[in-house]
């Protein structure tokens, strides 16, 4: 299918996904994260723990950090836009079973029906989708390249439930998903993992990548520990035990315990509701059908529904009508966001005494499976069975698209589907939503779409501008850390940092989890400069990092990012410590820095009225450039001795570089120098460039090294 506008439409034309849209003309269009401006904050802490509170914090570990109020809406603008009305063609997804639950492969676009708010719509585009999975290796292998992903490829996440569950069944939930992983999950397929637990809330531990051996990893780490609330202990076998002390010992403590621990499960039943509403709300920005298995027992049937053994504490055998409020809406914000639920039932109602099924939350599962378009299974021990169901339905779908007249209102429209062919079922999209200007999204609406920017490999929501980012490792007062400067020419400025704008930096370990992350608020900066830099330095451990920045404007949403690995040494006692050299450049730019006290200028004491950080690439031709070094020395105020080596990447040797010293300050133990290094004639390629401290008269010796492009 060519997603593309007929010949002769409008300027302002659209092409839509079932959940977003990208315009035509290319023309663009989480919740602030409040902390003091320049600090590192680890995850896993109070960070992390604020952002799983309303569904979506990463567990990249994840972010972490209290959440408060964006900017608020330039109202003139904003009515302009909410009744611009745009021609776009809207695509749905949709998943056809027969009567036996088999797909259905050989429907034509003749076949289908779609109503749109109850009004017929002629389909004009038709795809089918049949999904083998002849590329699926045993063993995950790494991520698919961005460009190779699209918008319809399949979405799955993972849901460990971890309140409704039990120790036995959240082994069992790991064990099917790592089988999922293993034999099921194509290579571009997305893939992410959730969880929730009575004490955390719901957190996003991964988000959603085609790396598929860093979701295995996260899973294979997931377990019961801490994440378990008192809800598990509802389970049938601890009531019938304890029943069965009770009756021989004449006492009523487990009625009373019952009661207590009933209006403790309401509560973590409430909890789970209303948090996975939020997260569905902001799952509506995602393209396509998202696909969640969730690994559960279930919220009790009588607290749903009532029961005829048990009565809730109230003294009601209808169950309790708040809760079925909350779960009637979570259930209806799933479907509306396209997110079709396959439930795993890890305590099997089907092999439980009748008597007990109060206690079961098979009504739960089933309700959210019919409701939110998925498929309810209901012995765990058959995930193998129930892997490769769910591989089937979802690996065969339809894409029908038709053209709307749309408004930026941000309203809810009703989509209905039929099949002709009798005995067929249509499952997926129950609606969508019309775009709306960014500045009205809700927090949990930006903090996807700032997850997205930072985290994607393929950013769903957005196309973001790479620009280049350095990192530096350095040691600062004994203790090793980073400095990341990301790089914003002038035209990308406007868009980027104008009015408000909201930039995070973020230090990933080797194995993915986050080390690290410094937020910055930028609010009206001078956008007459010709580059922009935001700075940010950060103390971290040693070893294999990666540094990420990602810029997004509070307004628009319009982001840029950039990205860089390097190797953090460890901060060893030594006679003598060279940093990673910081190439410096006569232009003019505008630092904004993520902790003011710790400046560029100071760090490496060079004049930034003359100097400014050179990042990027040098020119073909170079014959000279500049750069500013630290030498740390346990001797006080040593004389250094520099010399420089410079090899093309493929050369057969390497050759010297004359180095001349043109400032020098010392501070302390360190030494700052600002220095020229005539390289001769330079050609575009890759090179190295090896630089070597030794003090006069003595045997310490320190070597560093950089890479340098030049074009």
């Amino acid at each position: 299918m060519k997603n593309q506008v007929k010949a002769g439409s409008e300027p302002h034309r659209r092409v839509l996904d079932n959940v977003g849209h990208r315009e035509i003309n290319k023309s663009r269009s989480k919740r602030v994260i409040k902390a003091k401006t320049g600090e590192a904050i680890r995850p896993n802490r109070r960070y992390l723990k604020t952002i799983s509170k309303v569904g979506i914090c990463l567990a990249i570990s994840v972010l972490c950090v209290q959440s408060g109020s964006f900017l608020a809406a330039q109202v003139g603008n904003q009515e302009k836009l909410r009744y611009e009305v745009t021609v776009a063609l809207k695509l749905v997804q949709v998943y056809v079973l027969d009567k036996h639950g088999n797909a259905v492969a050989d429907l034509t676009k003749s076949d289908f029906e779609l109503y749109d708010n109850g009004r017929t719509k002629p389909i004009t585009d038709f795809e089918k989708h049949e999904l083998s999975l002849d590329r699926v290796p045993q063993v995950p292998q790494p991520p698919v390249p961005a460009a190779s992903v699209s918008s319809t490829n399949r979405k799955f996440f993972l849901f460990f439930d971890f309140a409704f569950n039990n120790i036995a069944g959240i082994s069992k939930s790991r064990t099917a998903a790592l089988n999922f992983l293993d034999t099921q999950v194509r290579t571009d397929d997305e893939v992410g993992v959730v969880s929730f637990s009575a004490r955390q809330g719901l957190t996003l531990h991964e988000y959603l990548t085609s790396d598929h051996r860093r979701i295995r990893q996260v899973v294979e780490r997931l377990g019961p520990g801490k994440f378990l609330g008192r809800a598990w202990g509802l389970d049938s076998e601890w009531v019938k035990d304890h029943r069965k002390v009770d009756q021989a010992i004449g006492s009523d403590m487990t009625a009373r315990i019952f009661e207590a621990e009933q209006k403790t499960l309401k509560k973590e039943a409430i909890g789970f509701a209303s948090q996975i509403s939020e997260l569905a709300k902001a799952l509506r920005k995602i393209p396509g059908i998202k696909n969640i298995i969730l690994f559960s027992s279930g919220i009790p049937n009588y607290a749903l529904y009532g029961g005829r053994y048990i009565i809730d504490e109230t003294g009601s055998r209808w169950g309790d009508a708040a809760l079925r409020d909350f779960y009637n809406e979570m259930c209806k914000e799933l479907a509306s966001s396209n997110s079709a639920v396959y439930a795993v039932n890890v305590s099997s109602a089907g092999s439980a005494p009748f008597e007990e099924r109060d206690l079961m939350g098979d009504g739960a599962l089933r309700q959210l499976a019919k409701d939110s378009g998925g498929k309810y299974f209901d012995n765990i021990n058959s995930y193998e069975n129930i892997n490769r169901t769910i591989q089937k339905v979802t690996g065969t779908y339809y894409v029908l698209g038709y053209y709307i007249d749309e408004k930026r209102d941000g309203r809810f429209h009703n989509v209905r589907v039929k099949v002709k062919r009798k005995g067929c079922a249509v499952f997926g999209q129950k609606g969508y939503f019309n775009p709306k200007p960014f500045s009205e999204y809700s927090e949990n609406e930006k903090l996807l779409h700032i997850i997205d920017l930072t985290l994607a490999e393929n950013p769903m929501l957005q196309v973001p501008a790479e620009v280049p980012l350095t990192a530096l490792p350095i040691i600062d007062g004994g203790k090793p850390a980073i400095i990341a400067i990301l790089s914003i020419p002038r035209r990308l400025a406007a868009s980027a940092l104008a009015n408000r704008a909201e930039a995070l930096c973020l230090i990933f370990d080797e194995n993915g989890d986050t080390e690290s992350i410094v937020p910055l608020r930028i609010t009206n900066p001078d956008l007459e400069k010709e580059f922009f830099q935001l700075v940010f330095t950060v103390p971290t451990r040693p070893g294999r990092v990666v540094c990420r920045i990602a810029l997004c404007n509070m307004e628009t949403g319009y982001g840029v990012r950039g990205l860089q690995t390097l190797t953090v040494p460890e901060a060893r006692e030594a006679a003598l410590w060279l940093d990673p050299p910081l190439f410096l450049t006569d232009r003019r730019v505008e630092d904004i820095y993520a902790s003011p006290g710790t400046s560029l200028e100071n760090l490496y004491a060079y004049d930034p009225q003359e100097y400014s950080p050179l990042l990027g690439d040098l020119p073909a031709g170079t014959k000279m450039f500049r750069a500013a070094l630290r030498v740390t020395s346990i001797r006080p105020n040593p004389e250094i001795e520099l010399t420089a080596q410079l090899m093309e990447t493929g050369g057969a040797a390497s050759r010297s570089v004359p180095i001349a010293i043109l400032r020098e300050f010392t501070d302390g133990p360190t030494k700052k120098l600002l220095i020229d290094l005539a390289s001769g004639e330079l050609k575009p390629g890759h090179y190295t460039l090896s630089l070597i401290a030794k003090e006069k008269g003595g045997q310490a010796v320190a070597q560093t090294a950089a890479m340098i492009t030049v074009k």
